[in-house]
């Protein structure tokens, strides 16, 4: 389904896609500026501006989205926020602007539905709670033990060791669910892009060289 265009169903440069325990499909349709739902037969339900809070005249460009256990939106994109709203797309807040990140592009959830968010713009990884309060971070700019170039595409896997597509530094590494470096996990023959975990473990992770691979052990 979808097709270049803008019209319902349509998409102009789709990036994060989610899936809802009612099997909805969520589509961040980036440069409509909006998140796009689906059913599972690939039909279109509804559409859900991605506005910005206190400037409704003003949209924001997805990037990714995640659904957190209480079913709400987790969204990054273009205007250096994340923004949540409930599945009818009604939007409740926006978070991320005190915290100091400059520039996210990429939200995932850990074991304890605390959102993580990549943000290349101060290369690091922000972690909040579910109220939208500031956890920790972790990462900072170089190639060292922990530390990240342009982070893109985190995951967390079924021990809740975060991974991190270290996208500068053409590699993956993990840390622990508190942001503790653990190890390098892989290199990449390209630059990882987007990352996530398969149902029998595996590393599937695509990479800026239109390539995708999947890691069946790591």
């Amino acid at each position: 389904f979808g097709g270049k265009g803008s019209d319902p169903g349509k998409f102009n440069r789709p990036r994060g896609v989610a899936v809802s325990p009612k099997s909805e499909i969520f589509v961040a349709d980036r440069d409509n500026r909006r998140i796009q739902v689906h059913n599972m037969k690939g039909e279109t339900i509804r559409q859900i501006p991605t506005t910005v809070p206190g400037q409704e005249n003003l949209t924001m460009r997805p990037d990714d989205i995640a659904i957190d256990g209480n079913d709400l939106l987790w969204i990054v994109g273009s205007d250096w926020s994340t923004e949540i709203f409930r599945p009818d797309g009604y939007q409740l807040r926006r978070v991320g602007i005190n915290q100091g990140m400059v520039a996210p592009m990429f939200v995932t959830l850990d074991k304890e539905d605390n959102i993580l968010v990549s943000d290349y713009g101060t290369h690091s990884v922000y972690a909040y709670d579910q109220e939208g309060t500031f956890l920790f971070k972790f990462g900072g700019y170089g190639s060292g033990v922990g530390q990240l170039k342009d982070p893109r595409g985190i995951c967390v896997d079924s021990s809740g060791n975060i991974i991190v597509a270290d996208f500068g530094n053409k590699r993956l590494e993990m840390f622990t669910n508190r942001g503790k470096f653990l190890r390098h996990v892989t290199d990449s023959t390209g630059r990882p892009d987007g990352i996530a975990v398969g149902p029998d473990g595996q590393l599937v992770v695509t990479e800026w060289n239109h390539t995708a691979s999947i890691i069946p052990s790591y």
